[in-house]
């Protein structure tokens, strides 16, 4: 579904998406927030062997001679400084610079511009972009050494806090806006997931999240959106009697799918504005 069209569909539910060139601009910069700028946090955060790379049990067992302070004596906490000091500078040459040298760099350009954007678009902003940087820590602190992130991490960062910030910048929030988009979340989060766990829960939280969203429309009497979800719901539900393990079938059912999602949030957006 991507980070863009979630800032559309948040933009749609705030009810303040208006032909003005203020307003195309306010979505102009919060698509590239949530689309570049975040995705570039996940990339260089997340995706990244920062863990690994920065255990304090690969430093090596020699290192650079790093002079100690004149009259350090053998043995000092001084003395010792030095040691691990010169261990220090052989790890950052030979292990983090050709690893994470370029992603640290990267993280110095981007963090800051990130902070310029999220203050023009708002203090709604900062907080979900103070949120998203929250996310791709707690991903990269979860993760399995062998595995991928959290593919439901994933999802709030691409689907949850992209619509958050496509509404917020426009309008505070509401309560339907949110409960909205979790559904949708919940279901992108199932759908990452099929690769890695193509079993029973995942297509009952694939479907289930629809379930939840298409629900609350019902609950808050939006029977023409609610049936415009049922059917796409359907459409996917069809799809799943051809889906099987194969991560080929996997991914031609994420491809046939997505639209149809995406076009399911867009529904549910324009029923709760």
């Amino acid at each position: 579904m991507g980070p863009i069209g979630a800032v559309l569909c948040g933009a749609v539910a705030s009810g303040g998406l208006v032909a003005r060139w203020e307003t195309l601009l306010v979505l102009v910069l919060a698509a590239f927030v949530a689309d570049p700028l975040w995705g570039a946090l996940w990339a260089l955060i997340a995706d990244a062997d920062w863990l690994l790379v920065l255990d304090s049990r690969r430093l090596p067992a020699r290192g650079d001679v790093v002079l100690p302070v004149p009259y350090t004596t053998p043995g000092s906490p001084a003395q010792r400084f030095a040691v691990w000091l010169g261990r220090v500078r052989v790890w950052a040459r030979k292990e983090f610079a050709p690893r994470l040298g370029g992603h640290a760099v990267s993280l110095v350009v981007i963090v800051p511009l990130l902070a310029v954007l999220s203050l023009i678009l708002g203090p709604r902003a900062v907080t979900l972009s103070l949120a998203a940087l929250g996310v791709t820590l707690g991903a990269l602190l979860t993760r399995s050494p062998d595995g991928p992130p959290s593919p439901w991490l994933r999802a709030l960062l691409e689907i949850g806090l992209p619509w958050l910030l496509g509404h917020g910048s426009l309008a505070p929030f509401t309560a339907r806006s949110a409960l909205a988009v979790l559904g949708y979340t919940i279901t992108y989060g199932a759908s990452l997931s099929l690769l890695n766990s193509m079993n029973r829960h995942t297509l009952f939280l694939l479907n289930g999240g629809q379930v939840a969203a298409l629900s609350l429309l019902v609950l808050w009497q939006q029977p023409i959106a609610a049936t415009m979800g049922g059917l796409l719901l359907l459409a996917q539900v069809a799809a799943q009697t051809h889906l099987n393990a194969a991560p080929a079938r996997v991914a031609w059912y994420s491809r046939w799918t997505q639209p149809l999602m995406l076009v399911g949030m867009l529904v549910a957006a324009l029923a709760v504005r």
